[in-house]
């Protein structure tokens, strides 16, 4: 029977953003549709700092889905701790304060859940913020790059 690979195998899926074959790949274009008065070894440059900043990104997000799913197992374990010793809490509890305990502890395991969330949603939302900066950044830079490229060309 033919081995199956993993879908969630992500050194495969990181070597799709591997940098040297997208520029192999561009040389091969641009040398295969050679651009007049061009500069393609500033095009390439340009390309390649592109290349590089999407790897950043990427990496900044692989590394922090990797935090984000070793914090979230840290928190499983967290509540189902919390889950025994609250239940050995209730086991020792009189008949009679059973319903009070069980509210008391339903309000505590929401709060901390309530917060937990909130812990996981900024750590996402950082994370993102930081990979569209990077972008960002390098897009504006490329504009500029972009435009030297073309004023050159015109002279």
């Amino acid at each position: 029977m033919a081995e199956q690979k993993n879908p969630f195998d992500m050194s495969e899926m990181m070597k799709l953003f591997d940098p040297n074959r997208y520029m192999e790949q561009m040389n091969q274009m641009l040398k295969q549709y050679q651009m007049p008065q061009m500069d393609t070894k500033a095009l390439m440059e340009a390309q390649r700092k592109n290349v590089e900043a999407m790897v950043a990104a990427n990496r900044t997000l692989f590394e922090s889905t990797e935090a984000l799913m070793k914090r979230q197992s840290e928190l499983v374990k967290e509540a189902m701790e919390e889950v025994n010793k609250n239940t050995e809490k209730l086991s020792r509890s009189e008949a009679g304060d059973l319903p009070s305990h069980q509210v008391e502890l339903i309000g505590a395991m929401y709060e901390r859940m309530s917060a937990n969330m909130r812990e996981i949603s900024e750590s996402m939302r950082a994370a993102q913020e930081s990979s569209m900066q990077k972008l960002d950044e390098r897009f504006r830079e490329s504009l500029k790059e972009l435009k030297e490229i073309s004023e050159k060309s015109k002279s």
